[in-house]
């Protein structure tokens, strides 16, 4: 059992290090069993492909970050419907410093999530969470009076930058204080789009 645990574990160390130079459609299966001093027959007694392997390495990450995006709607939720576009930024802030702390200690499986995936079932990722984010705004009745177009830009641009900072940053001060004026930002935006009707209801 010790044998066939590090046997995985020599696999998924040399498969990042391939995925994170090469991305998925530029690695070499043939090469990370060469290197790891196994036949591709072995290779396939622990992963049925190349895509199973990189999924092994990604998939808590995506797992974690869907949550996430689904977590702070979930908090938003406690409040009265048309309180909840008010209180958006104050849930980001609350699940802020933990999901920071994640992404920090995993920056190599979200960069093989986000910008080495091509080829897999994850290289719209960004797009999957935007129109997850799209879902709960509908769901939890936001009152937003943006198109969808114009929504699915906005969000598309917002979580590019979320990311970017992730990613080209390791100060975990900096990124809480940039992430938190992106959100804010975004913050003000968005009530540019809360419906009119809305905007001066009864609460």
């Amino acid at each position: 059992m010790k044998e066939n645990s590090s046997t995985k574990a020599l696999f998924l160390k040399l498969g990042k290090r391939e995925f994170l130079e090469h991305g998925f459609k530029g690695t070499s299966l043939r090469k990370i069993v060469s290197e790891a001093g196994f036949t591709l027959g072995a290779f396939y007694g622990y992963y049925a492909s190349k895509e199973e392997l990189f999924e092994d390495l990604v998939g808590e990450m995506a797992a974690y970050i869907e949550n996430y995006v689904k977590g702070i709607y979930e908090a938003v939720r406690k409040y009265p419907p048309r309180q909840r576009m008010n209180h958006l930024t104050e849930c980001f802030e609350e699940k802020l410093p933990e999901a920071v702390d994640y992404f920090l200690e995993h920056q190599e499986e979200l960069r093989l999530i986000l910008i080495k995936a091509d080829g897999t079932r994850y290289e719209h990722f960004l797009e999957n969470m935007v129109a997850i984010s799209g879902q709960n705004v509908h769901s939890d009745r936001l009152w937003l009076a943006a198109d969808d177009m114009t929504f699915t830009l906005l969000m598309g641009a917002y979580y590019s930058m979320l990311t970017k900072v992730i990613l080209s940053c390791g100060d975990r001060r900096q990124i809480m204080k940039t992430m938190m004026e992106i959100q804010s930002f975004y913050q003000v935006g968005f009530q540019y789009f809360v419906r009119e009707d809305e905007k001066h209801a009864e609460v």
